[in-house]
């Protein structure tokens, strides 16, 4: 098993991705972000929140900065060394560009292709942490959709992205 994983097929570049560095990237996701059925998606509706919750903050406690800021940072890093993450596969496809006639990506799974319509690209999720900790025994990513539940069986092993 390697954990780089190569897009290649009928792309303008043919790239690899790495799974091992997704923890510190802004767009992973846990499974309470990804399958919960209420997701707020309008941007002013989340700012609104945010700027309020800080305020009810600072109106109930005070303006206080460091001690709290600390423990919040503390929580944080707690929060990545156990979470489960999950990355979206759509932007590295963007990336690889595929060319105009491209209709499908393929999963290559232990020498088993798996097809899925190219228009399905934005449902696919990568769980790429458990627990904090990689998947070494049966990764180095799990394809996950998020229009299904989190129970959903996952395809392991994953080896490879074709688009054809």
């Amino acid at each position: 098993m390697q954990d780089i994983i190569p897009i290649k097929g009928a792309v303008n570049f043919q790239i690899t991705i790495d799974p091992s560095v997704w923890i510190f990237d802004d767009r992973k996701q846990t499974a309470e972000q990804l399958f919960s059925s209420i997701q707020a998606t309008d941007e002013m509706e989340e700012y609104t929140k945010e700027v309020s919750a800080h305020w009810d903050r600072e109106i109930a406690e005070g303006a206080v900065f460091p001690p709290t800021l600390k423990s919040e940072k503390k929580y944080k890093k707690e929060e990545l060394l156990s979470g489960t993450f999950f990355m979206p596969l759509a932007p590295f496809i963007r990336n690889a560009e595929p060319i105009i006639s491209a209709k499908e990506i393929q999963i290559i799974s232990q020498g088993e292709i798996i097809s899925f319509p190219l228009s399905s690209l934005e449902e696919m999720m990568l769980l790429f942490c458990t627990n904090g900790k990689p998947l070494k025994s049966d990764g180095p990513v799990h394809v996950y959709f998020k229009n299904k539940h989190e129970h959903q069986q996952p395809i392991k092993y994953v080896e490879s992205f074709v688009i054809s």
